[in-house]
């Protein structure tokens, strides 16, 4: 059976632009996936930063009482110290950074010598993380998200560090 010139070339017409829509539609659908991995990236970015930034100032804001908000060694960086007293026991919540995490670790103030950076509470992948007296109740608080990202905070003490 022979097809007629004119219905070939109609067949032919049909099947590139059936391809053409093929095509655009993939590129389409690329480019959106690309938008979205673009978006999902900027949110987990953003969201690295403002919760570091939250969390540790909402802790400073709970321990805001005279002589319990300080800045200690550890490792190599420094850690925020927060004291706290329960059942006439002085307790402390350190808040540091170490191989790539936000972390935390809640000792008894006389066990202070026996920190180990490991074992402290992973919290948040974060690049770095800052922080330091600008004044005697000024705290300078700085986070570098996983993608570069900074944020800072500056928090005001209600009392002294004395």
């Amino acid at each position: 059976m022979i097809i007629p010139k004119k219905h070939l070339t109609d067949i032919i017409f049909t099947m590139a632009l059936f391809c053409v829509f093929a095509l655009v539609s993939l590129l389409v659908v690329h480019m959106g996936a690309g938008v979205y991995r673009q978006t999902v990236n900027q949110m987990d970015t953003a969201y690295q930063v403002s919760v570091a930034l939250t969390y540790v100032s909402t802790k400073i804001r709970l321990h805001d009482t005279a002589n319990s908000v300080f800045i200690s060694p550890l490792g190599s960086g420094y850690a925020l110290v927060l004291n706290q007293e329960i059942d006439n026991m002085i307790f402390q919540t350190w808040i540091y950074y170490y191989q790539g995490t936000l972390r935390e670790i809640f000792v008894n103030r006389d066990n202070v010598a026996h920190i180990i950076p490991l074992t402290g509470q992973a919290l948040i992948p974060l690049r770095d993380f800052r922080v330091a007296f600008i004044r005697d109740n000024l705290i300078s608080i700085s986070v570098t998200s996983t993608e570069g990202t900074v944020g800072e905070k500056i928090i005001g003490l209600r009392t002294s560090t004395g």
